[in-house]
């Protein structure tokens, strides 16, 4: 790639850059002033216009499958539900938040970390693949010293 063009999608980059900070502190700024919940709802409002900044942009610059990104976007929020549906069980179900104390809350907490981890295998997520891969790593030099103990 040629200097010029470089420069072109830098000078771009940084000018979607600007409006993503604007976006982001323009939002929590408003979200805040209304109140804490509010204000953790900005992030998604951000989100959102995030996805609006960057999507064709990014799209033109690697030429990605709208139908693969969309396909990973869905089963991203189904991960996401699947995640949060032992936390909403926890307060609206077995306890109140105002009941459901430290052990609750480690429970929830480990429910939610364990449906995460169904939830990436059984929607075929496509982050499976760097977990399975991350793990086979880190496991491969235990395999090994067990083989040499057991040879």
């Amino acid at each position: 790639m040629d200097l010029p063009i470089l420069m072109g999608r830098l000078r771009q980059l940084l000018w979607f850059n600007l409006a993503d900070t604007l976006l982001a502190v323009g939002t929590l700024a408003i979200g805040a002033m209304v109140g804490v919940e509010a204000a953790a709802g900005s992030r998604m409002v951000w989100g959102l216009g995030w996805f609006a900044i960057y999507a064709g942009w990014m799209h033109k610059l690697v030429g990605f499958s709208w139908p693969v990104m969309r396909r990973i976007y869905l089963g991203s929020a189904g991960v996401a539900l699947l995640t949060a549906l032992p936390a909403l069980y926890s307060i609206y179900v077995w306890r109140t938040p105002a009941t459901l104390g430290f052990t609750g809350l480690v429970i929830a907490s480990l429910a939610s970390g364990c449906a995460w981890l169904i939830g990436i295998f059984l929607l075929r997520h496509p982050a499976r693949e760097d977990l399975v891969s991350t793990a086979s790593h880190a496991i491969e030099p235990l395999r090994q010293r067990w083989r040499m103990r057991t040879a």
